[in-house]
C-alpha cells in the first residue's frame, strides 16, 4: 500500500481491521501526515491566515477564470519557471484553478486539520512491521519533530529521514526521485523477507 496525505491517515485506519491488515506486507507513507496536522507550520498557516482569507482566493480564483488562456498559462508558467517546477504541469495546473475545485481543495484541508491530531500510538505498535515512513526534512506539513518522536516511541516502525531536501508535493520536482527511492524500499523489503 502507498500512501499521501489523507490518504496516509486513510491507510492507517484501514489497517486497523486484522482481516485487511493480514493481507499487507509492506506499506509505504510518503511524508506521512498520520498526526497534528494543523500543529505544523502549514497547518498554523492554513488554519491561522488562509482560512480567513478564503473568499479572496475564491474570487481571484474566479477572475483568474475570466482570463484568455495565453494569459492564464503566461502566468501560471513565469511561477513554474521561478519556483523550478517543470512547465509540462502547467496546463494541468489550469485545470485546478476553478473556484469549485478551490472550494472543494481548502474544504478538505481544513476538515484534514480537524481530523489528523494525535497518532494512535496503540495501533502504531500493532502495525508498525508493516508500516514503512518516509519523512521529510524540509516538510512545512510533517516537520522533523514528528518523525524523532515516531523513531524515539515506535522502534519497530521503518522510519527513514530524507537526506535529499525533496519536498513534501515531490510530484512536482521530484517524480523521478522518489520513484528511485521507492524502488529502493521496496527491492530492500524485498531482499529481507
Amino acid at each position: 500500500m502507498l500512501g499521501h496525505s489523507i490518504g496516509a491517515k486513510m491507510i492507517i485506519e484501514v489497517l486497523r481491521n486484522t482481516e485487511i491488515r493480514s493481507r499487507v506486507t509492506k506499506t509505504y507513507l510518503l511524508f506521512p501526515t498520520i498526526e497534528r496536522m494543523a500543529e505544523s507550520t502549514n497547518g498554523k498557516l492554513m488554519t491561522g491566515v488562509i482560512k480567513h482569507i478564503l473568499p479572496v482566493i475564491f474570487f481571484l480564483s474566479w477572475f483568474f477564470n475570466l482570463l484568455p488562456l495565453v494569459v492564464k498559462k503566461f502566468l501560471v508558467g513565469l511561477q513554474f519557471i521561478v519556483r523550478r517546477i517543470p512547465t509540462y504541469h502547467v496546463a494541468p495546473t489550469l485545470k485546478l484553478i476553478n473556484p469549485t475545485v478551490i472550494q472543494n481543495v481548502f474544504y478538505l484541508a481544513l476538515d484534514e486539520m480537524e481530523k489528523v491530531k494525535d497518532l494512535d500510538d496503540k495501533l502504531i505498535s500493532e502495525i508498525g512491521k508493516i508500516l514503512s515512513l518516509y519523512y521529510g526534512t524540509t516538510d512545512g506539513w510533517v516537520p522533523v519533530t514528528y518523525w524523532k518522536d515516531m523513531t524515539q516511541n515506535h522502534p519497530e516502525v521503518e522510519s527513514t529521514l530524507c537526506t535529499k531536501k525533496i519536498d513534501h508535493a515531490f510530484v512536482l520536482r521530484y517524480s523521478n526521485e522518489m520513484a528511485d527511492i521507492l524502488t529502493d524500499l521496496i527491492n530492500e523489503h524485498r531482499q529481507c523477507s
